[in-house]
């Protein structure tokens, strides 16, 4: 019995070993790279960071960068407060917990840390409403690649959502919208702009860090679909 348990716990051991080396290389190749000086099929778009301003305003941020690009004179925090819009009333009601449409505006106050955001369709609301230079489409269930083809090849950037430095997403905060529709929030959800590819790698302007960063394709499209394949185009008009 002894000798039984020696090897279970041996091949336990060796099981976690296995395990262990198997995530650390995980986590290492999902380790963002800074995107080469001398890459090609990249778009100079504007570099902008949230911080320290809009510590969860990524949706915002990453608008801007494109709005900029396209010459509208706007800055993140404008975005926020004149265009898109938040809504941090939450409450109790009955044993339920309600709260805004990430869909329709940017859920908590973006001025903090500890807010949630918003999904496509606002911005695509936001952008619509308000600006004189650009148009912006939702673009939903399309694969990077093919947006890379259709749009970043002929110098057009796209806001995708997928997750914090490539993580896995989370199941955050459930509550229920004024109509009574359930909703769970996606947590480690953020918004980036997609300026340019390789054979191996998307770039994309990261409004978290200000910089531009490369990420391996297929982590990119796994966490990208987690988050619902949402992208959105804006353009000129």
């Amino acid at each position: 019995m002894k000798k039984k348990m020696k090897y279970v716990l041996i091949f336990t051991l060796i099981c976690a070993a296995f395990t262990m080396i198997f995530v650390l290389s995980k986590t290492l190749k999902e380790k963002p790279l800074e995107v080469p000086s001398d890459a090609e099929n990249i778009i100079e778009v504007p570099r902008l960071c949230q911080h320290p301003k809009l510590p969860s305003g990524c949706e915002a941020t990453s608008a801007v960068m494109v709005l900029q690009y396209y010459g509208e004179k706007i800055k993140p925090e404008k975005f926020i407060e004149k265009w898109l819009g938040y809504n941090d009333d939450f409450y109790e009601e009955k044993g339920k917990f309600y709260g805004p449409d990430p869909n329709e505006i940017f859920a908590g106050d973006p001025f903090t840390e500890y807010a949630f955001g918003c999904y496509a369709p606002a911005i695509v609301r936001a952008v619509n409403e308000h600006s004189k230079v650009c148009v912006a489409e939702e673009i939903r269930g399309v694969s990077l690649e093919v947006l890379c083809e259709r749009y970043v090849a002929n110098d057009q950037p796209i806001l995708i959502w997928a997750t914090m430095d490539m993580q896995d997403p989370a199941e955050g905060r459930t509550w229920y919208f004024e109509d009574g529709t359930e909703f769970t929030w996606i947590a480690r959800e953020h918004c980036m702009v997609l300026i340019g590819y390789d054979e191996d790698y998307y770039f994309f302007n990261d409004p978290e860090s200000g910089n531009a960063l490369a990420y391996h394709k297929a982590v990119v499209e796994e966490k990208y679909k987690e988050l619902g394949s949402q992208a959105v185009l804006i353009q000129e008009k």
